[in-house]
């Protein structure tokens, strides 16, 4: 062994006695220097941070000579944080042609604990759990997904669990279940390929879990650039909705569909080939951002991605676009006449077959914010979004199809998507206000929603949100569905019990988080 590799494996060792022993923390919050090896975005200019006395001092060291690290005063006096939080919600969504008595209601709660273990600056071990329970959680009486299995209630989900290190100060490793963001978009954002699913982008707290790779980053200071390669253990981004079913409890068809949808199991072990592969290469140039990424891995199609973001005057626009080859999941047609001899309803009515084989598919995101500051410390921050679905739907007609064979993905749907929201922050009164609009243009449908916060007490924060949907019923925003337009006669007997859906009205919710 080299006295390279002879000095790393004694800093590992000295400080291995220590790793044994809110909200998701955000990776600047994880990372507060650039020496850390998790950060998900580029710092520009990217910084190499100073080597730590006590690194160096056993880094050094002959081997052999190592005593108990906390007795040389080589560790930190408190090298292991708890913490986590407590998140309770609850809301309602009214419908179409419904008594009150039969509102539907949800009361989520959600807690979160990790350990955070820092023995030196140099390494890093979080684990993070989940703990999640809904009283209210119970298949829909004449829903899509009431034949389908619940998720287990309450539930326990492993979030994170990895170990961050560096190599000589140069090359910097995150190994272990976590969360990597990529892209620029921030209401619809298909470069975030890394994630276990598709953010929801009315949700005010990603409750997304993390995903299972090794990611070694290699930043260029001189140039303000950064390299990043990923091994993927997980699979990514499955079909079927968001990170947790309704989570923003006003996606309308979002919870039905995340029920309804597979998922991936394998109870032997992962095979060598099935382990993808991802790259990414972030650089600054004067003010202008860019980042360039791709994706191999089974059971995906392959993919690649570009970034920019820069100021252009008052203004802060980015951008970001996608190529994939072909996509993801199978599209759905209608079968004329029905099939009465499948299983499913799904197959009845519907046939799949591959997306666009052998065919470049693009999805594109450009958009442009503006922030003022007026009255010393309040600010006022206005948006606008536009996204372009290539293999998006342009017939609400075969939404029910996507859902019954759980490939419908909230937000990414039809062919054009657009958004504009305004945000008010109070700093002095820890209050914020947000008022969003977001349109399926394809197929006319359309929510908007208001959005309130407040940090009491330090520790607490209370949220409040209400929105109302219109525009063509029948689309993603106020789905509804009636027996007939799955082809049977009007006023023929539903032998299949197929439900009839209501159009949404609107939604209301709250939420308490506590950091502990």
């Amino acid at each position: 062994m080299t006295p390279a590799g002879r000095a790393l494996l004694l800093a590992v060792l000295t400080a291995a006695p220590a790793l044994p022993a809110q909200e998701r923390p955000s990776d600047e919050a994880l990372f507060d220097s650039a020496s850390d090896a998790g950060a998900r975005a580029p710092r520009t200019p990217l910084q190499t941070p100073a080597p730590d006395s006590r690194d160096e001092e056993s880094l050094n060291a002959p081997l052999g000579s190592s005593r108990n690290a906390f007795e040389t005063g080589r560790v930190k006096d408190n090298p292991l944080q708890v913490g986590g939080q407590f998140y309770l919600r609850g809301y309602t969504q009214a419908t179409e042609r419904t008594p009150p008595s039969k509102v539907q209601v949800s009361l989520p709660t959600l807690v979160d604990g990790f350990l955070d273990a820092r023995p030196t600056e140099r390494l890093r071990a979080m684990v993070l759990a989940r703990m999640s329970y809904d009283p209210f959680l119970q298949a829909r009486p004449g829903s899509f997904a009431s034949t389908a299995p619940l998720p287990a209630n309450p539930s326990v989900a492993l979030d994170q669990a990895w170990l961050a290190f560096d190599i000589e100060h140069t090359l910097f490793v995150t190994a272990g279940r976590q969360h990597v963001k990529w892209g620029t978009g921030h209401i619809f954002n298909p470069t975030d390929f890394l994630s276990s699913s598709r953010r929801d982008p009315l949700a005010l707290f990603d409750t997304r879990l993390g995903v299972s790779m090794v990611r070694a980053s290699l930043p260029f200071e001189s140039v303000g650039a950064n390299l990043t390669g990923v091994a993927l253990f997980e699979p990514t981004q499955l079909a079927g909705g968001l990170g947790t079913a309704g989570s923003s409890g006003s996606t309308g068809i979002a919870g039905v569909a995340a029920q309804s949808a597979p998922t991936a199991s394998n109870t032997n072990g992962a095979a060598l080939g099935s382990i993808g592969g991802a790259a990414r290469a972030e650089f600054a140039l004067a003010n202008v951002a860019f980042g360039v990424d791709g994706l191999v891995q089974r059971g995906r199609k392959s993919r690649a991605g570009v970034d920019v973001s820069a100021p252009l005057g008052p203004l802060d626009i980015y951008g970001e676009g996608l190529l994939i080859q072909g996509g993801d999941y199978d599209r759905v047609q209608r079968r004329s006449p029905p099939d009465p001899t499948r299983t499913t309803l799904g197959q009845i009515f519907y046939s799949t077959q591959p997306n666009n084989p052998g065919h470049l598919t693009p999805q594109l995101v450009g958009g442009a914010s503006y922030t003022t500051a007026f009255q010393d410390d309040k600010s006022v921050t206005v948006g606008a979004e536009y996204f372009y679905n290539a293999s998006g739907y342009t017939e609400a007609s075969l939404y029910p199809g996507l859902i019954l064979n759980g490939l419908y993905q909230p937000f990414y749907t039809g062919r054009n998507y657009a958004a504009v929201n305004a945000t008010l922050v109070n700093p002095s009164a820890k209050t914020s206000y947000t008022v969003s609009n977001i349109g399926n243009l394809t197929d006319g449908s359309y929510i908007s929603r208001f959005d309130f916060t407040v940090t009491a007490l330090s520790y607490l924060t209370v949220e409040a949100f209400a929105d109302y949907h219109y525009g063509h019923r029948g689309g993603e925003f106020r789905f509804a569905f009636e027996p007939s337009e799955a082809g049977l006669p009007p006023g023929s007997p539903n032998r299949l019990g197929i439900p009839t859906l209501q159009a949404p009205l609107f939604d209301v919710g709250f939420g308490i988080r506590l950091a502990m």
